[in-house]
């Protein structure tokens, strides 16, 4: 009777011992994808033929994956869009999953190389524009369509990334503006100074200009 007792609590040490070396065998493998580069400022970053993203820091050029691979085109074309923020930590760049745009952001002191992060998923056909701006804030225009109205949001990307990688909170919007549903031509989004973003038209005319809270 005793032996029964003492094997199966073996047994039940050995099971403990193995469900522990799993779930430190898995954060292991999630720590070795976190890259840190936080003293290096991103050099460059480019969209791919291949559809990769490019990205130099120092002596190292690493290449983020896209949706834009499963599609076998070439992203050479000036709408595949990526941008560095002024401090040179954070990249944006636009994406796909599915049908569905995507804006998704590289932050250099931590992420989950070799994927971005998904900042914002769109519905289905949506257009869009962004600036990464002084103070490491990111402006997100939406264009708009016949029945929603274009509207611009600010969002705070320090904060986003304060408690990665448990939590990525992309809700920390600092300014929102709507504009009248009739205002289907702003169409881009620009940096002019610490104080401000300017909206322009297809054209690349300046339309309104907006002060950052």
């Amino acid at each position: 009777m005793k032996s029964g007792k003492h094997y199966a609590l073996n047994f039940l040490i050995v099971a403990l011992l193995l469900v522990a070396f799993y779930l430190w065998f898995n954060q292991s493998l999630k720590q070795q994808t976190l890259k840190n580069y936080s003293k290096y400022k991103i050099q460059e970053a480019l969209f791919t033929a291949d559809c990769t993203i490019a990205v130099k820091i120092k002596d190292e050029t690493l290449s983020l994956k896209t949706g834009y691979q499963d599609l076998g085109i070439s992203c050479l074309d000036p709408k595949f869009i990526v941008k560095i923020s002024p401090s040179g930590k954070y990249l944006a760049h636009v994406d796909i999953a599915g049908s569905a745009p995507q804006l998704r952001t590289f932050f250099t002191e931590k992420t989950k190389y070799p994927t971005s992060d998904v900042f914002l998923t769109f519905p289905p056909d949506t257009d869009y524009d962004f600036s990464l701006l002084p103070g490491d804030k990111l402006a997100v225009l939406t264009r708009a369509t016949a029945t929603i109205p274009a509207k611009l949001t600010v969002y705070d990307l320090p904060l986003s990334y304060k408690n990665y990688p448990n939590v990525f909170n992309t809700q920390t919007i600092v300014q929102e503006q709507n504009f009248p549903k009739s205002a289907s031509t702003y169409w881009y989004v620009e940096t002019v100074d610490k104080t401000s973003i300017r909206i322009l038209d297809k054209n690349k005319v300046p339309l309104a200009q907006i002060k950052l809270n």
